[in-house]
């Protein structure tokens, strides 16, 4: 059984005592961040450790084999070098 230790601050609190709340967090404990004593936000320590994950990009150019892209998209931009879509 895992008991976590949970604290209640205020924003005041947590605006004037921030690194004794991430001492306690890195410790084990939770700390809800309350506003008008009503929740809003939870400090948590983040367990994993390791780079952080990678998104593939649209930019990759390997998406783009077989497309040449000095090629205008639409006939009209090749007319005045206008960009409507008339």
């Amino acid at each position: 059984m895992t008991i976590i230790m949970v604290m209640q601050a205020s924003v005041a609190q947590a605006k004037s005592q921030l690194a004794d709340l991430l001492r306690r967090v890195e410790r084990g404990e939770d700390v809800v961040i309350a506003r008008h004593g009503l929740p809003v936000a939870r400090l948590v320590a983040i367990r994993s450790v390791g780079p952080p994950p990678v998104s593939a990009t649209p930019l990759d150019p390997k998406l783009y084999t077989g497309i040449d892209l000095d090629e205008p998209a639409f006939d009209s931009w090749e007319k005045d070098g206008d960009a409507r879509l008339d």
